[in-house]
């Protein structure tokens, strides 16, 4: 990530995440990773989560808490954030006031957060708005919306958020959180490509309709016309002439391609 001057960040010992609303699951919320980044754009190593839920809702999510691990296939702990795997995500039941904290081992100062919403068994389970706290007082946005993840691709998309921009009481939040939305990030992505190799993780993805170029491949052939040097274009009586090219041949083709059956990506993209 970009680096960012230390001066504008404060130390802190812990980043808490407090989940309002999924993208349509109403029972459980999910993340498939997190990374959290210092001002030089490095990840700070030895965050430990912990969840923080209200003494009113406490027993309910503690009921549920074997009951949702079953309709998952199994248990998902805290750790499954921390093991940059794809294939693993966080999941909990979703209660009024629950919160996921990040403790970091000693004051550091946290630049960005970078999150990767659930992609595994149901995506509507990923969190969609979310309130973040530092140090659990001083609220840097009650409104960051999350991005849903459009499909497993069998690599985490994280979505960055610079806490850095942040004011206290959330006054950037909106910009910050907007600031790259799906349809710029895919007009972005299709303007590198006219540059740039294609990204490595296109050849074994799962197609993704929204991400993929697409498109139709055409030929336009103009061809010199012999002497004489005017041709009748005449319709009826309305008939008239016109210079004939002189020209040799002329082909316009605009070409985008798609990907291969056989999953193969093209070379480049023009």
């Amino acid at each position: 990530d970009t680096p960012t001057t230390a001066a504008s960040v404060p130390e802190c010992r812990s980043i808490c995440i407090e989940f309002l609303d999924t993208w349509g699951s109403g029972v459980v919320v999910g993340l498939s990773a997190i990374r959290l980044l210092d001002p030089n754009g490095d990840d700070i190593e030895d965050v430990e989560a912990a969840l923080e839920v209200p003494s009113d809702v406490a027993a309910t999510f503690a009921a549920s808490a074997d009951e949702d691990a079953g309709l998952r296939g199994g248990s998902t702990p805290l750790s499954a954030l921390f093991d940059a795997d794809a294939t693993t995500a966080w999941f909990a039941r979703l209660v009024p006031g629950l919160k996921l904290r990040l403790d970091l081992p000693e004051p550091k100062r946290v630049a960005s957060l970078l999150v990767a919403n659930a992609g595994i068994f149901d995506r509507s389970c990923g969190a969609r708005t979310v309130a973040i706290t530092r140090d659990g007082s001083e609220t840097l946005t009650e409104d960051l919306v999350l991005r849903k993840t459009p499909g497993t691709l069998g690599a985490l998309l994280f979505q960055t958020v610079r806490l850095s921009d942040l004011c206290a009481g959330g006054a950037n939040a909106t910009t910050v959180a907007h600031s790259v939305t799906a349809r710029a990030a895919i007009g972005l992505r299709r303007a590198a490509m006219l540059q740039q190799a294609w990204p490595d993780f296109y050849a074994s993805a799962a197609p993704n309709v929204a991400l993929l170029p697409v498109g139709y491949v055409f030929e336009l052939r103009v061809s010199a016309i012999e002497p004489p040097s005017m041709v009748d274009v005449g319709m009826g009586s309305d008939s008239a002439s016109v210079p004939a090219a002189a020209s040799e041949d002329l082909v316009v083709r605009a070409v985008r391609f798609e990907e291969a059956d056989d999953g193969a990506k093209p070379d480049r993209f023009f």
